[in-house]
């Protein structure tokens, strides 16, 4: 398993997440957005959290990097340093 993985992600307050099949919906104070998961991957919401595991262990850091960065998007937005 990715080593970032192992960790699960908190959501904040003005986030909602929903997790249908391979598919998970963002919701937050600056738009929606959704991302598809590859095959072998697996997202588990409880309490807040998200906890990540699969089979694919190549993709598992990358889908867990771009889900963090789904919520930061919609939660804080970005800036351009």
């Amino acid at each position: 398993m990715s080593r970032l993985a192992r960790n699960p992600i908190t959501i904040p307050s003005d986030v909602k997440i929903s997790v249908n099949d391979n598919v998970i919906n963002f919701e937050g104070k600056l738009g929606k957005s959704s991302s598809t998961l590859p095959n072998g991957i697996v997202v588990d919401m409880k309490d807040n959290l998200l906890h990540f595991s699969g089979e694919n262990k190549a993709l598992l850091g990358t889908v867990y990097a771009n889900v963090k960065n789904e919520i930061v998007g919609n939660s804080q937005g970005f800036e351009k340093d």
